[in-house]
């Protein structure tokens, strides 16, 4: 049937520490049918390098994918650190794109404010999509805000806002559309 399917699979990964901020990863996955479908056949070949110092992480990432149907490459950064006491940035992008002109772009960006022995939390992270495929392009802006503060130990409140603005182009039609969410909640612990 379409489930049957006997395969072999091998990875290899090599890491590299540079020196006590700097290493090297790199690797090689393959996947082989040795009976059945072959579509989910690939060779994949990949190398990242990623650095820590104090409170400040970042990597970068690069793969070269080959199957049956296509020949794929991606690209992947990231980035992470504590700007001030309680408060953390973080930020991340990634890059597709195929030979058969399949393209995607994501980035987005990220804000924790949790300040120490203090009443509130608050999280807010931004995120862009760019997506082609064919003759449809997909394009999203999404951002989601969270806080939540404890008036006294037993009560607290948490409030949520979500808006996203999608545009579709489709056969050169463009299509959009805004969608926004509100959310209260409340918590009271009757133990306390």
């Amino acid at each position: 049937g379409d489930g049957d399917r006997l395969f072999s699979s091998m990875g290899i990964q090599q890491s590299i520490e540079v020196n006590e901020n700097i290493n090297i990863d790199i690797g090689l996955d393959r996947t082989d049918t040795v009976e059945g479908d072959t579509d989910d056949d690939f060779t994949a070949y990949s190398s990242s390098i990623n650095y820590y110092k104090d409170k400040l992480s970042t990597s970068l990432k690069v793969e070269y994918k080959q199957t049956d149907k296509e020949d794929s490459i991606s690209l992947a950064t990231a980035l992470a650190t504590e700007l001030d006491s309680g408060l953390e940035l973080s930020t991340s992008a990634q890059y597709f794109k195929s030979n058969n002109s399949d393209e995607t772009i994501y980035t987005d960006i990220s804000v924790a404010h949790r300040p120490l022995e203090s009443n509130y939390i608050v999280l807010d992270k931004f995120h862009f999509t760019d997506e082609k495929e064919g003759g449809l392009r997909s394009r999203r802006f999404v951002n989601d805000f969270n806080m939540n503060y404890k008036i006294i130990s037993s009560f607290e409140l948490s409030l949520y806002h979500g808006i996203k603005q999608a545009i579709e182009t489709i056969e050169r039609q463009e299509y959009s559309g805004v969608t926004q969410m509100l959310g209260l909640r409340a918590n009271y612990d009757i133990n306390s």
